[in-house]
């Protein structure tokens, strides 16, 4: 029998999976199970440009904060510095929260606590090290490290167990590299990762629990056990939807694991890295069920969790739509190639070979995509995208990448989809990740606004004197340098993008965008400015915000009705804006202004009374 060639050989060892010479639609087969996948040069590649691109952003402005960020950062530093668990010394210090609960006179975060017993350990040591050398740890600075240390780079080991799992499920160098940049980069699990907030990080827990797992059959090292059941244990104080993933998880290799008492450091492990929450509960609620969701210290929020189970009722026609294909919030709005992930586990499901893991992953996404459906308040404030289903987004991709790897031509849809999808969640990620809840289409009115602004997140190159927009170019070129290097590596394998298929990603695309936006209901152009005003004074922008108070007002028509409600809604934000800088010219010109058409209004005569001395 002749021997293969050496070129052949390292074909087959790469596992690239090109599509038939003809461009035919035969399915790739899968590698037997446990093989063995090193990451290939191109997936260092594209891990370096995520890992530059989400180190990028800091994050930091003087006006706005994630409350969400807030209340875990309180408590971290609660336990480090003072040694309890209270918020109360932190709300003091930098800012009361709406989000946080109440017990005997004291207040605490209401967050799931796992990202922050997460982040103590590395706060202890960054504090302490501080202390050594005189460095003093801002708010801001600990929020930028942590994130870093706890989410960001956690994301990075994610993407290498994605990588060595799509290559043993069958796919190519290429096809995996091209899954990688648009997962990384072009869903919110990128948003998310820049952010300290426990979704990503449940992401990384649930999907790296997904693939240890998959070769659990018989006798298994007791250290991989101890890391699965570690990794449910934290994965469930961290987004609690996803403990019902790690469920199903389990569930999948429940009955292999032999023998029984192999099953010891797995329930050990999970035990330790469970218990916070249930002590947690204990010390600052009195009961280790007594939830920080039912202890909400605000009217507001109580009713809000209370309705349903903590929050939780069922999916809604509204949360539906604005979930999934709202220009607003909808995960495929965002991310259109996902959807390229409901046919891939589909046929995951189907096939004898992969049905085991498949269900797994079919029912993660139901699980959490239900889940988020049904949350009473679905929007959860100012956020990029459905914040809930990020958990859920490595099982869809992965879902993504088997389309590809049955059906070859899909390849050349996820490259423009997977592009746009780039450039649609580069945008808020660099801009401000929270769009306002009340813009329609927030690509467009907020995070593209702003980039014409040149307002974009405080940046290394922004420091080093590079303008604006200008400041993006480095991550942006990096971003589409990741794009070449994946197409450049699939014409190398002899893979071929079919035109076609992405002629038709093309088509269905622009039909999107004109069909789905047509269901929504416009902004009035006044409206429209007020919510940009808004957004420019959280980013440190008070007089361009003043200027665009002033302006909704000009543009709000000659109805004296109606242009009174909007100078009572823009004139004070607009004097609040110049007041922060001391412009009290302006302040006397949006006092002149409202006067003419309000004379009455309660808050004019206030206004009139704090510029006394300053005309």
């Amino acid at each position: 029998m002749p021997k293969p060639s050496k070129g052949k050989a390292r074909q087959a060892d790469k596992g690239t999976t090109s599509p038939p010479a003809r461009g035919g639609d035969a399915p790739i087969e899968a590698p037997p199970p446990g093989g063995h996948a090193r990451p290939s040069r191109l997936a260092y590649a594209v891990i370096a440009v995520v890992l530059v691109c989400g180190l990028y952003p800091r994050h930091s402005w003087k006006t706005y904060r994630n409350v969400n960020e807030q209340a875990r950062l309180y408590l971290v530093k609660a336990i480090v510095e003072e040694g309890v668990i209270n918020i109360d010394n932190g709300i003091k210090t930098y800012g009361d929260l709406q989000d946080k609960a109440t017990k005997d006179g004291h207040f605490y975060c209401d967050k799931p606590v796992g990202l922050s017993v997460l982040a103590v350990p590395v706060y202890f040591v960054l504090y302490h090290a501080g202390g050594i050398f005189g460095i003093a740890w801002t708010l801001q600075a600990m929020r930028y490290a942590l994130t870093i240390l706890c989410v960001t780079l956690p994301t990075i080991g994610l993407l290498f167990v994605m990588d060595r799992h799509w290559r043993r499920l069958g796919a190519a160098e290429w096809l995996a590299g091209l899954g990688l940049v648009a997962y990384a980069l072009g869903t919110i699990a990128f948003t998310y990762s820049t952010q300290f907030l426990g979704h990503q990080l449940a992401a990384v827990l649930a999907f790296t629990h997904f693939a240890l797992s998959r070769d659990f059959e018989g006798r298994v090292a007791w250290w991989k056990l101890a890391a699965a059941g570690a990794l449910a244990g934290l994965g469930a104080i961290t987004d609690y939807f996803s403990a019902i993933v790690h469920l199903v998880i389990i569930a999948s290799y429940v009955r292999k694991v032999r023998p029984l008492k192999s099953w010891a450091p797995f329930l050990a492990a999970g035990a330790v890295a469970f218990a916070p929450l249930p002590l947690y509960n204990y010390f600052a609620f009195g009961g280790v069920t007594r939830m920080s969701y039912g202890q909400e210290a605000l009217p507001v929020f109580k009713e809000l969790h209370g309705t349903g189970f903590f929050g939780v009722t069922l999916p809604r026609l509204e949360s539906i739509h604005g979930l999934l294909i709202s220009p607003a919030k909808g995960l495929f709005w965002l991310s259109p190639f996902l959807l390229l992930g409901i046919p891939g586990l589909a046929a995951a499901v189907r096939d004898p070979r992969r049905r085991r893991d498949g269900i797994v992953m079919a029912l993660s996404v139901a699980i959490i995509a239900w889940l988020a459906l049904s949350v009473h308040d679905w929007r959860a404030g100012w956020t990029v995208g459905p914040r809930h289903m990020v958990s859920m987004i490595p099982f869809l991709a992965t879902g993504v990448v088997l389309a590809a790897v049955r059906w070859p031509r899909l390849a050349g849809a996820l490259a423009v989809a997977g592009a746009l999808s780039v450039a649609l969640v580069f945008l808020p990620t660099m801009t401000l990740p929270a769009f306002d809840v009340n813009f329609p289409f927030p690509i467009t009115q907020q995070a593209l606004f702003l980039l014409k602004e040149g307002i974009v997140s405080p940046n290394p190159a922004l420091s080093l004197g590079v303008p604006g927009a200008w400041s993006l170019a480095l991550p942006a070129l990096l971003a589409a340098g990741a794009f070449v290097l994946v197409f450049f590596h699939a014409r190398r394998a002899g893979a071929r993008l079919d035109p076609v298929a992405a002629g038709v990603a093309i088509a269905v695309l622009a039909g999107g965008a004109w069909f789905v936006p047509s269901f929504e209901k416009p902004l009035p152009e006044p409206m429209v400015l007020y919510f940009e005003a808004r957004v420019l004074k959280q980013m440190d922008a008070p007089l361009r915000a003043g200027a665009a108070f002033e302006k909704a007002v000009a543009v709000s028509g000659a109805n004296p009705n109606m242009r009174r409600e909007v100078a009572d809604h823009c004139y004070p934000e607009a004097a609040m804006a110049y007041n922060d800088v001391s412009d009290y010219a302006s302040m006397a010109r949006v006092y002149d202004a409202w006067k003419a058409i309000d004379p009455s209004n309660p808050k004019l005569m206030q206004l009139g009374t704090a510029l006394q001395g300053h005309r």
